[in-house]
């Protein structure tokens, strides 16, 4: 699979984001890696529980802007600055019955952080990762796709959507991640985690996921459609483009509010 390794242990699959000189970011090679991947973990009867990491100093950094970029013809059409739509479906709750384990070994930066916090229902963090929303740095918000800014309080909230940078330690206080251990701790920690899980009776494992899904605040299909169309707005904007290419051209941004 591109830039996606996947190792089988009995009744664990470990899914690993292998393209470190980019971050693991969300290109379309390795959004098809995951993809692969979610299906092999999900028609695998003899696989029971599954744990995602990254290689690197990155666990994810988010969609591939210099691949987004790479694409465009120019002008204000210079790229699509949204993943790959394909990546909406990774790990997603619906379609995998599984428990999946986040083992973030460094950097989640935008939809890493989503895929962490979002699709695992356990995370362990390294003692110096921090997560990022990173839209806001390029000119806009996060939408409230994003379902764990409902569990949490407003000011907390602010800090996903305003992209500060969330230290392991701040994201366990926030309810986050589950554990913080020494970078070195990382996968053997969540190994542990997931020898666990697998040594419960197997049908417990698929009803405790629902449960837990079920359990967890949903939003309305109202405000998720108002934080889409916010953030696509944005993120076609002058000031949104004017953000990635900046990032991409390594160069501070100068926004217009436009």
């Amino acid at each position: 699979m591109p830039f996606v390794d996947y190792e089988v242990r009995g009744p664990i699959a470990i899914i690993t984001m292998n393209r470190p000189e980019r971050g693991n970011a969300l290109g379309h090679e390795l959004v098809t890696g995951l993809v692969e991947s979610h299906e092999r973990f999900r028609d695998d009867p003899n696989v029971r529980v599954g744990i995602v990491t990254g290689t690197g100093r990155f666990f994810c950094a988010g969609l591939d802007l210099k691949e987004a970029a790479s694409k465009g013809g120019g002008g204000d059409d210079f790229f699509d600055p949204r993943v790959d739509p394909r990546f909406g479906d990774v790990f997603h709750p619906d379609d995998l019955p599984k428990p999946l384990i986040g083992a973030v070994n460094g950097w989640a930066v935008g939809g890493g952080m989503n895929m962490a916090v979002e699709t695992c229902e356990i995370v362990v963090m390294a003692e110096d990762a921090k997560m990022r929303m990173g839209q806001a740095k390029l000119g806009y918000p996060v939408g409230w796709e994003y379902l764990q800014t409902l569990h949490l309080s407003p000011t907390a909230a602010a800090e996903i959507v305003y992209g500060l940078d969330i230290s392991a330690q701040r994201a366990l206080e926030m309810g986050l991640i589950n554990r913080v251990v020494p970078t070195e701790q990382v996968m053997d920690t969540a190994l542990e985690i997931a020898d666990h899980l697998a040594s419960l009776p197997p049908r417990l494992l698929p009803a405790a996921k629902a449960l837990l899904r079920k359990a967890a605040s949903t939003i309305s299909p109202e405000l998720a459609q108002f934080g889409s169309s916010i953030q696509k707005g944005l993120s076609h904007s002058r000031d949104g483009l004017e953000g990635i290419r900046a990032f991409v051209e390594k160069r501070a941004p100068s926004f217009e509010g436009r």
